[in-house]
């Protein structure tokens, strides 16, 4: 009687091991490599990784902003250099945004290549892409360009939004996400509602 206790317990424990040794290769399989290692890594499978810092950028609109004014010199599409006037508080917005929509109805920014401010029909990405509701920018060296992801760790709505690998910028680097959330006032306090660090960014 004893003899067959033993064996029970054993064959008991056996199957225990299996069991664990088989929930332990499942979970290894199920779970992404990117969440064991904490890299991104890209594919077609969703891959969720943690520790990501999320800041947001928008597009500045002169009918906004008052207060003092400055002249600047603006290079037209063709080329034209244009003397224009502008509120300061605006023209400082731009700067650090990228781009911002005037009271006549384009587009000026100053470029990175030539330090020059510069007028255009719409407001676009490092690529000369257009920027629109679901671009964010990242670090080309960790998330691929035209890479879909959604950050489920943001406030609605902006947690179930898919966002879109489509810009990059000097300061986006490594685990760190430049979301743009649209145009005008509105959109820019956006940009302060969703910066926030310890993100969950999942890779589509």
């Amino acid at each position: 009687m004893r003899t067959d206790i033993s064996l029970n317990k054993r064959v008991s424990l056996s199957a225990a091991m299996i069991r664990l040794v088989v929930a332990m290769v499942v979970w290894m399989l199920v779970i992404p490599p990117s969440y064991h290692s904490g890299q991104v890594l890209l594919g077609a499978r969703e891959r969720c990784t943690g520790g990501w810092y999320i800041t947001g950028y928008f597009t500045p609109v002169e009918s906004d902003y008052n207060g003092s004014k400055e002249i600047i010199k603006v290079i037209a599409p063709d080329s034209a250099v244009q003397n224009r006037t502008f509120y300061s508080s605006f023209l400082h917005d731009v700067k650090v945004e990228g781009w911002g929509k005037t009271i006549a109805g384009d587009y000026i920014g100053l470029v990175t290549k030539d330090k020059l401010w510069h007028s255009e029909s719409n407001p676009t990405g490092a690529g000369g892409e257009p920027l629109i509701q679901d671009t964010v920018a990242v670090d080309p060296n960790i998330i691929k360009i035209g890479q879909k992801m959604t950050i489920p760790t943001l406030p609605e709505p902006w947690n179930t939004t898919t966002l879109i690998a489509r810009d990059v910028g000097p300061d986006i680097k490594g685990k760190h996400l430049d979301v743009f959330t649209g145009e005008g006032k509105n959109a820019g306090e956006e940009t302060h509602r969703i910066t926030s660090h310890g993100n969950l960014v999942c890779i589509l």
